[in-house]
């Protein structure tokens, strides 16, 4: 640790993901280096932390705009095209494609459908449970109210177990709504493994660009954006529209602790949505006309 320097360290993070973290693995060394020197291995004055007072250059990094972060899929011929393309890519990737499917009915957080269990869903009452261990709100249970088109989609999801290599989804103890792949036949009775987290779908990092290609393809269109995470936002964004713009009731629908956050982060309509607002306003002014050359 003596031998250390500035320069030594700026070497070791230069290739580190992001200037959060370079700062973070300072710190690091900050603390190894007092540890040594309060456990004397630096001998009897080891001076200041060379790596106090920004001594440590960390570049600074431009931050890259989200591509994601105010799309919403507002045409309804391109949701439409989602759905399809979803169902189409169902066989290859099971439980991927009805994640997101599940996403957009429900604007629920990836992170939180991962953690839905078949027991949370109540036909009778016609509601999905969302305890809260498993909502970012984390204070308060929370139910939804199953849609026809939801009961729908959860009922195509319980029928996954139908299919060849997916039978152990129809076992009665297994508890997860989004099973894994990474199923191996030692592990078909082993009680266990079915109740733990590792049963439970991990990911969907491989589906996504194999997703979005397929939509681009269908839609004629390479620069068609897709990323799941506008799934929330496309739900948001519709429950304005059809309810004209009251938050109190989007909010509602959404789950969001009060309006204020919903009205910060996601009331931010896209180009077609302000068109059509402009346009109404612009009707006030019929008594504009064009000139005579």
């Amino acid at each position: 640790m003596h031998e250390l320097k500035p320069g030594d360290v700026e070497n070791f993070i230069k290739d580190l993901s992001s200037m959060s973290v370079k700062e973070s693995y300072v710190k690091v060394f900050i603390t190894l280096w007092t540890y040594a020197r309060k456990r004397g291995w630096l001998g009897t004055e080891p001076g200041e932390c060379p790596f106090f007072n920004q001594t440590v250059f960390i570049k600074k990094e431009i931050r890259k705009e989200d591509p994601y972060k105010n799309v919403a899929i507002e045409d309804p011929g391109q949701l439409a095209l989602f759905w399809q393309c979803s169902e189409e890519l169902s066989q290859q990737f099971p439980f991927k494609a009805e994640l997101h499917q599940f996403m957009l009915l429900t604007a629920m957080r990836k992170t939180e459908c991962l953690k839905m269990e078949k027991k949370f869903i109540n036909f009778d009452k016609g509601t999905l449970f969302i305890p809260k261990g498993i909502s970012k709100t984390k204070y308060r249970d929370e139910e939804l109210p199953i849609t026809p088109e939801l009961e729908v989609l959860l009922r195509n999801i319980l029928d996954l177990g139908e299919r060849p290599g997916l039978e152990f989804y129809k076992m009665r103890d297994f508890r997860w709504l989004f099973a894994t792949r990474n199923w191996k036949t030692e592990r078909y009775f082993n009680k266990e493994f079915r109740m733990s987290h590792k049963a439970r779908l991990g990911g969907d990092e491989k589906y996504i660009p194999v997703l979005r290609k397929l939509m681009q393809e269908k839609a004629n269109d390479p620069a068609l954006l897709y990323a799941p995470k506008i799934l929330r936002k496309t739900y948001i964004t519709k429950s304005q529209q059809v309810f004209a713009g009251r938050s109190e009731i989007t909010q509602q629908m959404s789950r969001h602790r009060n309006i204020e956050v919903l009205n910060s982060a996601y009331n931010k309509p896209g180009l077609e949505t302000r068109r059509e607002y402009a346009s109404k306003v612009s009707e006030l002014f019929p008594f504009i006309q064009r000139r005579s050359a």
